[in-house]
């Protein structure tokens, strides 16, 4: 019987299946699947990647760039966001997001080999590499790195904080057989050495193969600890998480410790060795890992990896732009913003504020090469203990986009620099970033900076003027940057300030680390009715309940509109009326009502400060030089004596740094004559005001004499007691009189400084005399 079975007719609403065309499989298509023995063994998805790939690159020829790297390959960068504007690229979109993406990557490269080499060299060109940047809007967060996420493509941003030498890693290897003499050719995936098991040749099962060392193929390796960036909703306490990134190839060498990086990559785990404990294995662990394809660095100047630290969009321009049409006075707007918690201390704000916005940073070449002048601003807070120092320096650096706070009591020299760190697998010694590099374009604020160790004092000498720090430990010497502002605050020693000293003193610091602050500011707790009065409604504002606070809300949107009336636009207008003084700064920026007060929040601030510090460099006025000369002429001349430390162009590029960021907080690209005398007037609350000549900014130098009976203020002081126990004896009563006081330290040819009233409050507050009612002072010690 005829048992032939003939095809049913297909209907016409059904497609029959055709069959795949038979495609050649290239000599060169193990290069880029090693896995594969032809390209018909390809999934299909992989294959229309592979033909869709071939379409695009004959299309894009002119505009896809091939360049060569040091070690023979050939890459092409690709931006996934200009993929997407492609259709044939996207299949390559899909299987980039897919689980298997190196497939996709495998045959994008093949596609781009067979379009991009001639026929003729084809099977002996180097093999080329796809680099892809900017893969999605958003970067992969770190907290989010969980095992489902396995074998994609990510992308994340960080800063570096570990970066290890540079090793060779096996990439293939040949093994001869000892019997027959076969040579087989394996690849290590990953640099994993995997010998193969047994000889290839059909008649032959040796399985000892020895490896034919001279035909080794490696690549450069190297491992990079990424740390992730501070997120606005991050839960207070929480550690920040960090993820290992091995690069390979050209992609070594592209950062050091404290760079901000973006890279994108496959995220791969590994096992980890196993463990024995009390002779049983422990569970078999992995670690997670990302196998770099490209790094994009913020520093660099290339459009293809150029990223920002801080991203703005439309809103926040608005809202710049808001601030800047609306507020009338910008720089009370934004010493009230900083840190509303605190009362009070509106001078100490208003130069936080500024070191905020920062200076220009400015580099010239001369013959002895490339010099910089830093343009970070320093600052020192010094004084008594509750007066909201640390609540100051945490309001700082959460305000800055790269801010790190550190405690003093807590924090070593290699903590705040760089750690030469040994890995456990290799043995190689690796860098690891301290807080000073980790804030590299940033603030570093360091609580308890009387607490740190002299040692640890003279390792911030050089981050804090060179803006780098130098390393030559385990063979590894290189230099780090470090261009952050430093913002410290210390308590005096004794736990209360004392006046009589010089800051110096006070402190126990050394004179060559005080040099290198712009700003000094010591915080005095002295009683006042009316200042007392002020800061306890403003506490118990802050713990008013919300039902409370909310009717307030009419109040608070009044401040933008109608707090400070009067015109600042017109600095001739200004001038004319009332003298830039500390005491008027004082005034305008204290706020009497708690509740008129309506503070940027901290997320838009942050982004107002980053803008500006992008976007505008302020040049120097006429006017504006003026002024700043004639201020440092005249302080070179009041402390030009024999014991006085001379005062150096140090302190007048503190004052052009201080005026560059008080133009930034109002956007402008220019410095007016306003803006050079209120930087002055900060400058005097900071050297002269609060620390006068009795106390001064330790611009006197400290002779033998001095060394032995003490400073020329105790000197003085001590000269002036002995004298009024000399006449408390001699008259019989050790009550004075202001009076008879005055006229006692001029018999005695007494220094008294520029007042003499201050003089003896400073003596009353060290306890040498005793101030009674109705203005009379009674010596200590006398009858």
């Amino acid at each position: 019987a005829n048992t032939t079975r003939h095809p049913p007719s297909t209907p016409k609403s059904y497609t029959m299946l055709r069959r795949r065309p038979t495609i050649t499989t290239p000599t060169y298509f193990n290069t880029y699947f090693p896995s594969y023995h032809c390209i018909e063994e390809l999934p299909v998805d992989i294959l229309r990647v592979y033909r869709e790939g071939i379409l695009f690159f004959q299309r894009k020829q002119d505009v896809v760039h091939v360049e060569e790297n040091y070690v023979g390959e050939n890459i092409i960068k690709l931006s996934f966001e200009s993929l997407k504007a492609n259709r044939e690229a996207e299949s390559f979109q899909e299987g980039l997001v897919s689980k298997t993406p190196h497939l996709a990557l495998a045959a994008m490269e093949l596609a781009a080999h067979e379009v991009h080499y001639t026929e003729k060299i084809r099977n002996s060109a180097p093999r080329i590499i796809i680099r892809i940047y900017n893969f999605g809007k958003i970067a992969f967060l770190l907290r989010d790195m969980k095992s489902n996420n396995v074998n994609k493509f990510v992308r994340v941003e960080g800063t570096v904080a570990r970066v290890s030498r540079i090793l060779p890693v096996g990439k293939s290897m040949d093994f001869e057989c000892p019997k027959c003499g076969t040579l087989m050719s394996v690849k290590f995936e990953e640099g994993i050495y995997e010998p193969p098991s047994s000889c290839s040749a059909p008649n032959c099962h040796t399985r000892s193969l020895k490896p034919v060392k001279s035909s080794v193929k490696s690549s450069d390796w190297q491992r990079v600890r990424v740390q992730e960036l501070r997120q606005e909703d991050d839960e207070p306490g929480r550690m920040p998480r960090s993820v290992d990134i091995e690069l390979q190839s050209d992609l070594v060498e592209t950062c050091v410790p404290g760079d901000i990086i973006s890279v994108c990559g496959i995220l791969k785990s590994r096992k980890l060795p196993k463990r024995f404990r009390n002779g049983k294995s422990e569970k078999q662990q992995f670690f997670l890992f990302i196998q770099g394809n490209s790094v994009s660095n913020a520093k660099n100047d290339d459009s293809e990896s150029q990223m920002q630290i801080v991203q703005f969009s439309p809103k926040d321009l608005e809202f710049c732009k808001k601030i800047i049409m609306e507020t009338q006075d910008i720089f009370s707007l934004m010493v009230n913003s900083l840190c509303p918690a605190i009362y009070g201390h509106e001078l100490v704000k208003a130069g936080l504020c500024l070191s905020l916005f920062g200076g220009e940073a400015k580099a010239t070449e001369d013959d002895r090469g490339l010099q910089s002048v830093r343009g970070d601003i320093h600052v020192l807070m010094c004084g008594d203990p509750a007066l909201g120092k640390s609540q100051m320096l945490r309001a700082v650096s959460t305000l800055s986009p790269r801010g790190v706070y550190v405690s003093g009591n807590t924090s070593s020299k290699q903590g705040m620099t760089v750690t030469v760190v040994r890995e456990k697998n290799t043995g190689e010694y690796t860098l690891e970033a301290g807080a000073l590099v980790l804030a590299d374009q940033g603030i570093c604020c360091v609580d308890e900076f009387d607490k740190m160790k002299k040692e640890d004092h003279k390792a911030l000498l050089e981050a804090m003027e060179q803006q780098s720090i130098s390393i030559a430990k385990a063979g590894i010497v290189c230099h780090l940057p470090s261009r952050c502002s430093v913002m410290a605050a210390a308590n005096p020693v004794g736990g209360h300030y004392a006046q009589s000293k010089s800051l110096s003193e006070n402190i126990r610091m050394d004179p060559a680390l005080l040099s290198r602050f712009d700003l000094l500011f010591v915080l005095l707790d002295t009683p006042e009715n009316e200042t007392d009065a002020l800061i306890s409604s403003h506490v118990f504002g802050q713990h008013a309940t919300n039902a409370a606070t909310s009717t307030n809300t009419a109040s608070k949107k009044t401040f933008v509109a109608k707090r400070n009336t009067k015109q600042y636009v017109s600095d001739d207008l200004f001038e004319d009326e009332e003298e830039i003084t500390t005491e008027y700064l004082r005034g305008r920026f204290r706020v009497t009502d708690s509740h008129a007060v309506d503070p940027v929040p901290h997320a838009l601030l942050r982004k107002y400060i980053a803008y500006a510090k992008k976007y505008c460099h302020p040049k120097i006025g006429r006017l504006a030089k003026e002024e700043i000369s004639q201020f440092y002429v005249e302080l070179r001349k009041k402390y030009s004596g024999p014991h006085h430390a001379p005062v150096t162009t140090r302190q007048l590029e503190s004052i052009i740094r201080l005026c560059q960021a008080r133009a930034r907080v109002e956007m402008r690209n220019f410095v007016t004559r306003k803006d050079a005398l209120e930087v002055i007037a900060i400058m005097k609350s900071s050297m002269f005001d609060v620390l006068d000549d009795l106390g001064s900014l330790d611009m006197r130098t400290r002779s033998p004499e001095s060394t032995r009976k003490g400073s020329s203020v105790q000197r003085e002081s001590n000269r002036f007691i002995d004298a009024l126990l000399l006449q408390a004896h001699s008259r019989g009563s050790d009550i004075f009189s202001m009076n008879d006081m005055r006229e006692i330290a001029q018999r005695a040819n007494i220094n008294s400084g520029d007042s003499f009233t201050r003089f003896l409050e400073k003596l009353n507050l060290t306890g040498r005399i005793l101030l009674k009612p109705g203005g009379n002072y009674k010596v200590v010690g006398g009858i």
